[in-house]
């Protein structure tokens, strides 16, 4: 299991900078991340929510330049200028910054074998949506934190995207709940006292 440290409450988070929703998708630059499918689904919503998506991943080989090029290519296109930004080959100890900006999580990929990426938007209190296929799904508690979409499926993404983005208490209230999902059952603390308790059941 992947565990790891609460970052953030939503106490001492500021949701909502520059009084809009701010989506935060992390991910290689490929294809198979799917972030054309979330700013396809984003520019159908921009006339209903002020929106701001910030793009984070890795552009090391010749296929993610590719790829990137038609993630720009698109945003020029739909006139998404001024809401989208990316960011390319970001250092581990950066990330920090774009998870207290965000105020959620989207991890679109299709067949993702098992993310992390998500477990460490909820320690920034973020709701967080991700596919049925990523194999550490089991971190979303479906309308608690987040919501699970049907791999590749555009329509359920956008529904399932849509209702955190009609209210903004709602955004708000699943971030704390991600928090305290991680406090209560993902931290390391929990894991080790929990290991601890089985070993010395076993050898008592």
């Amino acid at each position: 299991p992947f565990v790891i440290d609460p970052h953030m409450s939503s106490e001492k988070k500021v949701y909502f900078q520059n009084d809009r929703i701010n989506i935060l998708c992390v991910g290689k630059y490929e294809e198979r991340k799917n972030q054309l499918m979330l700013l396809e689904i984003c520019s159908k919503l921009i006339s209903k929510y002020n929106l701001h998506i910030t793009l984070v991943g890795e552009m090391s080989t010749s296929y993610h330049q590719q790829h990137y090029e038609k993630i720009q290519k698109f945003i020029e296109e739909h006139d998404m200028c001024d809401m989208v930004e990316c960011y390319t080959n970001q250092k581990p100890d950066s990330m920090s910054v774009f998870y207290e900006k965000a105020d959620m999580f989207v991890l679109p990929s299709t067949g993702e074998f098992a993310s992390v990426s998500q477990l460490e938007a909820m320690s920034y209190s973020l709701p967080v949506i991700v596919s049925d296929t990523n194999g550490t799904s089991c971190y979303v508690e479906s309308g608690q934190n987040g919501y699970v979409f049907r791999d590749n499926d555009v329509d359920d993404m956008m529904d399932k995207l849509s209702k955190i983005l009609a209210d903004r208490d709602i955004i708000v209230e699943m971030g704390r709940h991600s928090y305290q999902l991680v406090n209560q059952k993902y931290s390391f603390l929990n894991y080790k006292t929990a290991i601890e308790k089985i070993i010395n059941t076993s050898f008592s």
